[in-house]
């Protein structure tokens, strides 16, 4: 179900600029809370059994009462424990995942088209005319957020943020900058809200004496992503939030955007969220460290300590309170690059880009070796320039060795930074997150 212009009748959008409902007919705009959601309660048994059919993907006719599967299923499981899947004919399954044509179909309230939505998607948009199709019965059915994050960057924002970024990048190839972006998806993602704090204590033997480090970090409104098709390095790339800017949820802001509900269990929320608290805690240790000491190098053993599962003599602990749900907004841009999809994520609210773009290996790799041949060279030089002074004990020794070491220095950091960059170039690339966007129905761009 859509909602509609009160002037002319047309569906509305929500536009991230206006911050309110524009009908693109008339070009009136209405505050979200001008048009509330209609509440459809079914009162007749009759009526409540045809809702259950249809949550289940089971369309009832209306004038003989009888039911009917879509005819172009042509085989639906038998088990009990399996769900109802409407599959396609063969040849259109080509080439594609079958995660594709996991889905429901609906019909569209405004042209009476076939809208489909797979088992976790609360609004999708009717390929025929547009509009978007919000499944009500889905938002109570999958417990209805608490609140929601509205899109703040437009589509043009988003796509202007992801070509400035491409743009920036180093060693990416020239073919690649000028790539135009084929999918462009506004989706809402299901998130979780956890208050908590973490704390740990370590004993240590330093100079003989016991030494005894603690932290503690607290955090209110800590979001953890809940749909699994969301890698956590792309979930934690997008942050962050300002979550002081949530409100109450309404259907009105879906207008335009697709949406999808939580897909994953209790327990693997809880499991991300401890995660997400360990992160904040050794960013928050990190940074405290760094102000109080002078010294690096006694920071970064301390810090490294933290870092590991299981120190010796640590007491790490946790607690964690869920204080609700919000649905966060998120643009996907996909590209394609030599039959690879690379999808960026940009946070619908700030416009930060997540993402990493191919890179020119082969130059990379001719910068590594042409700095290693430089350092070699530089060495060889300053040997037969004067071989005495590379004997041990020499003052001289120091100083020619000063280059050749920052220069391998340099090397190993770009090599720390290559192996970071390739951990995010698999999630950018990654056939999952480009088929969770690309399958949604409505215009690619």
């Amino acid at each position: 179900m859509a909602k509609n212009c009160p002037t002319c009748g047309a569906p509305v959008e929500y536009d991230p600029k206006l911050r309110a409902l524009v009908c693109n007919i008339c070009g009136n705009a209405y505050a979200p809370e001008e048009l509330p959601d209609k509440e459809v309660v079914p009162h007749t048994l009759q009526e409540q059994f045809q809702v259950f059919l249809e949550e289940e993907g089971i369309h009832v006719d209306s004038d003989d009462g009888e039911i009917h599967l879509d005819p172009r299923a042509e085989e639906i499981p038998s088990d009990s424990e399996s769900e109802d899947l409407l599959i396609p004919p063969a040849e259109e399954v080509t080439g594609l995942m079958a995660e594709d044509f996991e889905c429901k179909v609906y019909t569209c309230s405004q042209c009476g088209g076939e809208v489909f939505a797979t088992d976790t998607e609360v609004s999708t948009r009717c390929v025929y005319c547009g509009s978007t199709a919000v499944i009500y019965n889905r938002i109570s059915k999958s417990r209805k957020p608490d609140y929601i994050l509205p899109f703040s960057i437009t589509k043009e924002e988003a796509i202007s943020n992801f070509k400035k970024r491409i743009k920036r990048c180093a060693f990416v190839p020239r073919r690649f900058k000028k790539l135009d972006a084929e999918c462009v998806r506004g989706i809402y993602l299901p998130c979780t809200l956890f208050d908590g704090e973490y704390s740990d204590v370590q004993h240590h033997i330093e100079d003989h004496e016991s030494v005894t480090y603690m932290g503690e970090c607290y955090f209110h409104d800590l979001p953890v992503i809940s749909c699994s098709c969301i890698d956590e390095t792309a979930a934690d790339a997008l942050e962050p939030f300002a979550m002081s800017s949530k409100k109450p949820f309404d259907t009105s802001y879906l207008m335009g955007f697709y949406s999808n509900t939580a897909d994953l269990s209790e327990a693997e929320i809880l499991e991300r969220a401890r995660k997400r608290g360990k992160e904040k805690f050794n960013d928050h240790l990190l940074e405290y460290w760094q102000g109080v000491s002078r010294d690096k190098s006694h920071v970064e053993k301390v810090f490294a300590s933290f870092q590991k599962r299981n120190p010796p003599l640590c007491d790490p602990k946790s607690a964690y309170e869920k204080t609700g749900t919000v649905m966060l907004p998120v643009w996907f841009i996909t590209v394609h690059y030599e039959n690879t999809p690379y999808t960026f994520l940009i946070n619908g609210q700030t416009g930060e880009v997540s993402g990493t773009a191919p890179w020119n290996k082969k130059l990379i790799y001719s910068l590594m070796g042409l700095m290693f041949l430089a350092c070699a060279t530089l060495l060889t030089v300053y040997y037969r320039a004067d071989p005495s002074a590379f004997r041990i004990g020499s003052d001289e020794l120091d100083l020619y060795l000063t280059a050749p070491i920052a220069a391998f220095g340099v090397l190993a950091f770009g090599v720390a930074l290559f192996k970071h960059a390739n951990k995010l170039l698999e999630v950018t690339s990654s056939i999952k997150l480009s088929v969770f966007s690309r399958k949604r129905q409505g215009d690619r761009i």
